[in-house]
């Protein structure tokens, strides 16, 4: 049986049973959003790869207990875990100034010439997502919520709102208020995005 073609349902149910290999396969498919959605709450690639980790580890042990019950998609399911362990830590550990990690993933060979101008085009593209990721922690605690799991973890507004436990309405205005919101840091601070 291939397992690429399983739904999220079928691969709980297999798990379930006692296979590893869709649950492997759950981590496979949503492993982008959920570090996402993590990575932009903590801002510490370290952080989040350990919340990362513990929000699968989460996820098995209640799987395969006997209180799982489907109740919506299992991708909101996983960024939910990890938005909440996420959020638990920064708020325990928000009196600490943020850590801002800046990694460049790309490697690319180019000559000296090129590696002049690409080194200030990539410096100003490092700052400027820096201060975006600021802006972002300036949001009051829904707006923000609402910015990553919809930028970040690619959700969309019905399960950001089953999320978070509001109507679509409430999210919505909360996304249009961060949009306002980022909008007035931006043209106060004159950054070019």
């Amino acid at each position: 049986m291939n397992n690429l073609c399983l739904s999220d349902t079928e691969l709980v149910r297999l798990y379930q049973q006692g296979q590893d290999a869709p649950f492997n396969l759950l981590i496979e498919r949503y492993k982008r959003s959920v570090y996402s959605t993590i990575y932009y709450v903590v801002n510490n690639k370290e952080v989040a790869e350990d919340i990362f980790q513990e929000t699968f580890i989460k996820a098995s042990s209640y799987l395969k207990s006997t209180n799982y019950k489907e109740m919506g998609k299992v991708s909101g399911w996983l960024v939910s875990i990890g938005r909440n362990l996420a959020l638990d830590y920064y708020r325990l550990n928000r009196r600490r100034a943020p850590f801002y990690e800046l990694h460049d993933s790309e490697h690319k060979q180019l000559s000296i010439h090129d590696l002049s101008s690409l080194a200030s085009t990539q410096m100003e593209q490092k700052e400027t997502a820096k201060t975006i990721r600021q802006f972002i922690l300036l949001l009051p605690e829904e707006q923000r919520e609402v910015l990553i799991l919809r930028h970040y973890a690619d959700m969309s507004f019905n399960d950001i709102a089953k999320t978070m436990n509001s109507n679509l309405n409430t999210t919505l205005g909360r996304m249009r208020y961060a949009l306002i919101n980022m909008r007035k840091m931006i043209e106060r601070s004159k950054v070019e995005v």
